[in-house]
């Protein structure tokens, strides 16, 4: 499995309209596996945030008040990106820290054009699941 993240619109009756990345891809947030190993990680929660970690465990929901917080932990994360990516992992060559550090980025710059788009929106939110 995958999580995925995108923008949408909160209607107030509870339901939700899930758009469309701009580009085929561009809504992977990573393997189901990353709840754990990067989002919810020690080293990720070590940096005092508090969206990501709720991904450990169940999906993350983010309203249009809280985007700005949200877009500032992303930031974070990018900036601590060598602490954040996991390190080498021993049964899998191809998974090094640099794969890490190129993975983990390259899907914040995702999770942060959903905040964009939902930052555009009069209800607009993130969803990452």
């Amino acid at each position: 499995m995958t999580l995925n993240v995108h923008a949408y619109i909160a209607y107030e009756d509870g339901r939700m309209a899930i758009l469309d990345p701009l580009e085929v891809g561009r809504d992977l947030a990573g393997p189901e596996q990353w709840r754990t190993l990067v989002w919810g990680s020690p080293e990720v929660r070590t940096l005092g945030t508090r969206f990501f970690p709720r991904l450990d465990g169940e999906d993350l929901y983010v309203c249009h008040e809280e985007l700005e917080a949200f877009r500032q932990e992303c930031h974070l994360l990018l900036e601590n990106i060598h602490t954040v990516a996991p390190p080498d992992n021993p049964k899998d060559s191809r998974l090094n820290h640099e794969y890490y550090v190129v993975e983990v980025t390259e899907r914040l710059t995702y999770i942060l054009e959903a905040i964009e788009r939902a930052e555009q929106l009069e209800r607009g939110a993130v969803v990452i699941w």
